[in-house]
């Protein structure tokens, strides 16, 4: 199974084939991205739940009709108390992947 696909105007990549095929079934549909990104996130919610979940994080280069092109960056932020230097000391240079320091929140 692909986990990329294309279309003439269009590419999505995604950890999961069966979220791939949502996302290009939304734009085969006249969606936009922010479309096939939805139909991708909410798959991936069920089929890839262990590492994708509803309210998780977004990265994507959306091309505009003018050819411009926009990055999103719709990553969670840190809790409001977390202190910089401590997660500093305890971590060095780079979180660690498991655990409850790496994670963020929704916000704006």
């Amino acid at each position: 199974m692909e986990l990329r696909a294309t279309g003439t105007r269009w590419a999505i990549a995604t950890p999961h084939a069966v979220a791939t095929e949502a996302g290009g079934v939304a734009f085969e549909r006249g969606g936009n991205a922010l479309d096939a990104a939805l139909a991708a996130a909410v798959t991936l919610a069920v089929s890839y739940p262990h590492n994708c979940g509803v309210g998780g994080d977004l990265f994507a280069l959306v091309q505009r009709p003018d050819g411009s092109t926009i990055a999103i960056n719709a990553s969670g932020r840190a809790p409001a108390l977390v202190d910089p230097d401590a997660l500093r000391a305890r971590h060095g240079a780079a979180l660690p992947e498991v655990g409850p320091d790496p994670i963020t929140v929704p916000g704006p």
